[in-house]
């Protein structure tokens, strides 16, 4: 027989070697037999309560699971003792009462013949941490992993519970799970996201001697709607807005699978991290999420449970970028309209170039921010500026925010990046902005009635504005257009720059998409290369130098972190001047139009047809036009499969700056001569 416990007064902290008795092998192998054997079936404890567990403290506790009808089931935690009939449906719970926090304790149940305990449970504060692959990606694959390991050991108070990950397609009542003691041999599987949310909170003087328990239950590449019950999708949402996740999981796949084991077991709140795969869907989105928030908290029986969740990061818009930026738009939408939830925004926590970034210690840091604040009542900043107003005064924008704390911050040395403005024709462009007091101010030559505002609406934007505590202004628009029109984000404007001899067009990112001379175009159509003609290449594609000034009258200049250019155009030529910032090399390449023929020309005359390799001076030839490059460069063959047509490279070494000089003119008459044999000859031969 079991010996009798000591009496533990909850909320009493005492030491567990007095409070954990001794107890044998043989009978250790038979409680546990209990819960693992479908012999033993008839008296089960739903797989969420382990040894280690930890209950939240200063809520009523449910304790649940099956039995044969009829019997009776007492459970024992320190001064309380409760009981319940197991039902006709085979089910029991029991309700405990409010704890405050503390530990270890034991918990011993009994039904019939039947007992089973529970050692070294804590009571203090529960979180329910889901979502997809940035929630899942676990501390041994975040920046520093070897180090944040290792400083496990210093949390024994934080208990992890990690969820099987498997879809269902019915609810699950019990998982192979059990809670584990934080430690450098069990935090490297477990969320980064969420051990450093646990972390931090343990960290605050307020909480470091309350017991954390984290719960686990994320999935990578899951939609939203795979985390919602089938109840809640067939009766609240149509189901074209509904779709597989990516490894085919159908929705309410990972709620039967993950979650509906964990119903009702007492928690403070939710942490949530997902959008990416829905993110090319944000109308839907923008229904779904809420839908998410209020039916888990209508199963936990709590309408006001605390809701936390990170906004999606900076992503580069050749990326899935683009849709980012969408999907951010609908988060903020939802943490300014559904109560108690609370947003982490991420928009500066990495380079924009990986959907599942390795700092993790940022968002979890402004995620335990928001539960200090919000949950737990401290005064203290827990939000980066957010858009309140803006005001017209004549052709300059005046914009308000609130949690601004001190005052705001422009966190770059130079101009305050990532704001631009639009009137009535919709067209945006990108200005920099000034700060005064806890305003912001914006201006544009080319906007002298501004309409419409909107800041780091981009894939991977500047965004430099800041509060004094340190926290990001969120990404917002004052605009309504549709979500559909995705080029809307390009800024500034395609420009054109029209000559009697030449017509050039540079769209937003400083891409050269069309040069003709006297309507000929000599460049490779967008449309049919799939990249633009003129660019600097980059591992990710075509680098796109989206801070762009207009110096002066047919001068531009555009650079981003890595490069820049400076476009002078003039009646019959073009300077173009090319920077490379690095400590590599980096080349600038042109995609001529089929039908351009390539000459190397010596005084003006053709010296050499056809000519390949390197040259300070080259003539192109296209109809009757030419057009003359002077600039150490070189022709060769396609850096890519799908482009037909030869390349002209201009190689840059580390810090190096060199100059492309494009000259424009009709072809001569002996140079046409000249073309027409060598076309007529390559002609003959094929």
């Amino acid at each position: 027989m079991m010996k009798n416990f000591p009496e533990i007064s909850c909320g009493q902290k005492i030491h567990q070697k007095e409070a954990l008795l001794p107890i044998s092998i043989v009978l250790l192998f038979f409680i546990f037999s209990l819960r693992s054997f479908p012999a033993m079936a008839e008296f089960t404890i739903n797989t969420t309560f382990s040894d280690n567990m930890v209950l939240q403290r200063e809520k009523p506790v449910s304790v649940w699971g099956t039995g044969d009808p009829g019997v009776k089931v007492a459970l024992k935690l320190g001064t309380q003792t409760k009981t319940a009939m197991v039902k006709k449906d085979g089910h029991w719970n029991i309700n405990l009462d409010p704890m405050p926090s503390g530990g270890p304790y034991r918990i011993m149940v009994e039904a019939g013949s039947r007992v089973v305990t529970f050692e070294n449970v804590m009571v203090g504060e529960v979180w329910l941490c889901s979502g997809q692959s940035n929630m899942q990606l676990t501390t041994r694959d975040v920046s520093d992993s070897e180090e944040e390991i290792q400083k496990a050991a210093d949390y024994p108070d934080i208990r992890l519970y990690l969820v099987p990950k498997f879809g269902a397609n019915q609810p699950l009542q019990n998982v192979n799970a059990s809670w584990k003691i934080c430690s450098p041999a069990t935090v490297g599987n477990f969320s980064a996201l969420a051990y450093f949310f646990g972390r931090e909170l343990k960290n605050n003087p307020s909480l470091k001697n309350i017991p954390m328990g984290l719960i686990d239950s994320s999935f990578g590449g899951t939609t939203v709607e795979a985390w919602m019950s089938t109840e809640t999708l067939t009766t609240r949402f149509p189901r074209e807005d509904l779709r597989d996740s990516f490894f085919g999981f159908k929705p309410s796949s990972m709620y039967n699978g993950m979650i509906a084991s964990l119903v009702p077991y007492q928690i403070r709140g939710f942490l949530w991290y997902q959008g990416e795969s829905n993110c090319e869907r944000p109308e839907q989105y923008g229904r779904l999420f809420p839908g998410l928030i209020e039916s888990w908290r209508e199963a936990w029986k709590q309408p006001e449970m605390p809701f936390l969740f990170v906004q999606l990061p900076n992503y580069a818009e050749n990326f899935d970028g683009l849709h980012y930026t969408w999907l951010r738009g609908i988060q903020h939408q939802v943490a300014q309209k559904v109560p108690g939830t609370g947003m982490a925004v991420t928009i500066d926590t990495d380079d924009g170039y990986d959907s599942h970034p390795k700092n993790k210690r940022d968002p979890a840091l402004r995620l335990a921010l928001i539960a200090r604040s919000k949950v737990y009542g401290e005064d203290i900043p827990w939000s980066g500026p957010v858009y309140k107003s803006h005001e017209m005064v004549g052709s300059i924008v005046k914009i308000s925010f609130d949690y601004v704390d001190k005052g705001l911050v422009n966190k770059n040395c130079g101009p305050l990046r990532g704001f631009a403005m639009a009137g009535e024709d919709g067209q945006f462009w990108n200005t920099d902005a000034s700060i005064e007091g806890n305003q912001v101010l914006l201006s544009h030559p080319r906007v002298p009635y501004p309409r419409y505002v909107r800041y780091a609406w981009e894939g991977n934007p500047h965004a430099d504005l800041y509060n004094t505590a340190g926290l990001p202004a969120a990404p917002f628009r004052t605009d309504s257009f549709p979500l559909d029109d995705l080029e809307i984000y390009l800024v500034p404007a395609s420009r054109t720059v029209t000559t009697s001899l030449y017509d050039v067009l540079i769209d937003g990112n400083s891409w050269v998409l069309s040069l003709k001379v006297k309507g000929e175009e000599f460049l490779e159509p967008m449309h049919s290369s799939g990249m633009p003609a003129c660019f600097f290449p980059s591992i990710w594609g075509p680098a796109r130098l989206l801070n762009i000034q207009e110096l002066g009258p047919r001068v531009l200049y555009a650079e981003m972190e890595t490069a820049s250019i400076l476009f002078e155009f003039h009646e019959d030529r073009m300077i173009w001047t090319l920077q490379n910032k690095t400590d590599s090399d980096l080349s600038y390449n042109i995609i001529f139009s089929k039908g351009v023929t390539f000459v190397k020309t010596k005084d003006d005359q053709i010296h050499e047809l056809p000519f390949q390799g390197n040259d300070e001076s080259t003539t192109w030839f296209h109809g009757q036009s030419a057009l003359r490059i002077e600039g150490n460069g070189s022709l060769r063959f396609p850096f890519s499969k799908d482009i037909a047509n030869q390349t002209w490279e201009m190689l840059l070494k580390p810090k190096d700056k060199k100059q492309i000089k494009l000259s424009a003119r009709s072809m001569t008459d002996i140079e046409w001569k000249q073309i027409e044999n060598y076309r007529k000859e390559q002609h003959s031969k094929q």
